[in-house]
Formats: structure tokens, sequence, C-alpha cells
């Protein structure tokens, strides 16, 4: 049975990823960023958007046992890594201490999450401690952005797509089921596998503070930017 829409799909494979130095003449560094354990594979429905484009055009057409061993420029993969991407939050101090922050926490570095005005949490990075704020960095750029992509693998299984399996992916594509991936999500629609989802939306969806502002905090730490 080979690869095409609709199909499940099982795959095990190796992801390494480098970005393009500054100077063309220096060594790229080479990133390892995911590996599946045999015994629990990454799965999905083909053809149905939990994966980047440029990974299925090159598995479909595979059946089972076959190996694949590509690369992805950034253009195909997550897209250029973009500065306008990246925005800085000002949180007044007396609303972290008022929201519960562990105020031990509070230094260059640390996560701090943050609440839209639609109610969902992002994680930002304290970049600047002050007297009386923080200043927090929210970037929206896909994890895996500006990075160059090598994907080294083998297709395990394929097979027709159960009931099952239509009701998992769907639960998956409205948020009822949260994301069970080892690796982490890098922009995708969440699966049940520890290497890692390879999807676009998703996990790293578009909401969320964009620009200056200052933030307020709402119990729990979680702060809203108006």
């Amino acid at each position: 049975m080979r690869i095409e829409f609709g199909k499940h799909v099982s795959v095990s494979y190796k992801l390494t990823g480098w970005e393009a130095p500054e100077n063309p003449e220096t060594e790229v560094e080479i990133e390892e960023i995911e590996e599946t354990k045999p015994e629990k594979p990454f799965q999905f429905i083909f053809g149905v958007g939990q994966l980047i484009a440029g990974f299925e055009k090159n598995i479909e057409g595979m059946e089972e046992g076959g190996s694949f061993d590509f690369t992805l420029s950034p253009a195909e993969a997550y897209g250029e890594y973009k500065e306008e991407e990246v925005h800085h939050v000002s949180i007044p101090m007396k609303e972290l201490k008022q929201g519960g922050f562990p105020m031990q926490l509070c230094k260059v570095g640390s996560e701090l999450p943050l609440q839209n005005q639609n109610g969902e949490i992002m994680q930002s990075e304290i970049i600047e401690v002050k007297q009386d704020e923080v200043i927090c960095k929210i970037d929206f750029n896909a994890p895996l952005a500006g990075m160059t992509l090598r994907f080294e693998g083998k297709v395990l299984e394929v097979r027709d797509a159960t009931e099952e399996d239509k009701k998992e992916y769907m639960k998956q594509m409205t948020g009822e089921v949260s994301c069970h991936c080892g690796g982490g999500c890098h922009g995708g629609d969440c699966n049940n596998c520890e290497g890692g989802c390879h999807g676009e939306g998703g996990c790293h969806g578009e909401g969320g503070c964009h620009g200056e502002g200052e933030g307020h905090c709402h119990g729990e730490g979680h702060c809203h930017k108006h």
C-alpha cells in the first residue's frame, strides 16, 4: 500500500537542522532536533494538513519499508525567521506580585506566561528586569523558522485510516486533546508521538500580544496585555 491521501502512516525518523551562518565562510552548526523511538513512531493521516507541505511531498507514494532522506530549505519548511514577529511587552512589577508569580523566578531568561485578549496563554521570556517592571519578549516565529531541515527515516506502516483515527484527528484539530509529543510541537497539529509534530498552525497558533504595551495580571501570574 502506498502513501496517499487519507492513509494512516507511521514513520520513524531523525531530524537535524541548521541556520545559515552570517559569514558564508563559517562552517554551519548542525543541531540534532528530534528522533523518534522505535516503539513510538510518528503517526498521522496523510494529506489532511497535519504535515508541512515539504515533508508530504517527499514521502508521497512511498510504500511500507521504504527509507527516506531529504532536506528542506526554510521556505519549504517553516519559513524564514522574521524580526518583525518578535515583540516586547512591559509588565508592571506590582501586577506580577498581585498575580502570584514566584518573584524568585523574576530574572532574565525566565519564562513568564501571558494571557491575550482572547484568554489564550502564551509563553514569553523575561529579557530585562527593572525596579518597577519587567520587559518580556514574545516570539511569534515558528520554533524552527529560518532553519534548513534534514529528515532521515523509514516508513513503518501504511494502512487505511480507521474511524477511530479520524476521530482522534478531529480532536487534535479542534484542540480537544493536548500535545502528546515528547520532542515538542513545532507549529503543528498534535499527534501521539515522541518525536514531535510537523504541522502548520496548531500548537504555536497565531493569537497573542503583538506590539508594545503594558500587561496586567489576572491571577496565577497570567498577564493580559492592553
